[in-house]
């Protein structure tokens, strides 16, 4: 069952364009409000669960292509400038999962690369600038390009 929650501070409604103008989205299931800012970039949002208070701030994007969403809880903040990434905007597999507890931050500047399974706990502050990923390239051949070795996806816990 899917809920629209709206974006930009005005319930008109309408398409995301990819631009932060004002609109809504449909998403699996949410708790409570959902509080975005301006150029908020949310791309297959149908695999997103959040929690109650998800708030997103200026100019991050959430991709939530994967193969078994991601999933927010509650009181959750996802600072500007922040992307989160579960599948390779170059092709190749879909990511597995991002899941977030409840009490956490991700700070403005934040990477998530999800392609493997990324779970993050409660009361986590997660500072500016960090990046997490959960797949690494291959690169054990030194006469074959890394690009051509594959990659190695695990899981990341904390």
């Amino acid at each position: 069952m899917g809920f629209t929650f709206y974006f930009g501070g005005d319930r008109k409604g309408g398409k995301l364009d990819g631009e932060g103008r004002m609109g809504k989205l449909e998403i699996w299931s949410r708790q409570g409000p959902v509080f975005t800012q301006k150029r908020v970039i949310v791309r297959q949002a149908s695999y997103i669960h959040d929690g109650c208070n998800f708030i997103a701030h200026d100019h991050r994007e959430i991709n939530g292509l994967s193969q078994k969403g991601l999933i927010f809880g509650d009181n959750v903040t996802i600072g500007s400038h922040a992307i989160i990434r579960p599948t390779n905007i170059y092709g190749g597999d879909g990511g597995v999962r991002l899941k977030v507890g409840n009490n956490n931050s991700i700070g403005p500047y934040g990477y998530i690369g999800c392609s493997g399974y990324v779970e993050i706990g409660n009361n986590f502050l997660i500072s500016p600038r960090v990046s997490i990923y959960s797949e690494n390239h291959n690169f054990s051949e030194t006469d074959v390009a890394m690009n051509k070795q594959g990659v190695t996806r695990s899981f990341f816990k904390r």
